[in-house]
């Protein structure tokens, strides 16, 4: 097998298991929308927000890849929103 051929299975070895945690992640920004909605708080909490990407970047292992790692999990909390707004909405 081809070193690009090794690396690319490796790479969608690991974005099976991103898929499946993605899938975990959003089964509970499910329950935290139906609870917002059940106590009229709003989708946004931006203090919590910035605590997640301070606690989740502070640390990071590799600052060659920190910029990156901050804009996917700024997508993934932006993702967390517009669903939950979706099911706020059609509920």
């Amino acid at each position: 097998m081809e070193e690009l051929e090794i690396i690319r299975n490796k790479i969608d070895e690991i974005d099976e298991k991103i898929q499946e945690l993605f899938l975990k992640r959003m089964e509970w920004v499910r329950r935290v929308a139906d609870i917002k909605k059940e106590k009229g708080m709003p989708i946004s909490d931006q203090k919590r927000e910035t605590s997640i990407l301070e606690k989740r970047c502070g640390y990071f292992p590799d600052r060659e890849f920190l910029p990156y790692y901050e804009e996917f999990l700024q997508m993934i909390l932006k993702l967390s929103k517009m669903y939950q707004e979706d099911r706020m909405n059609r509920r």
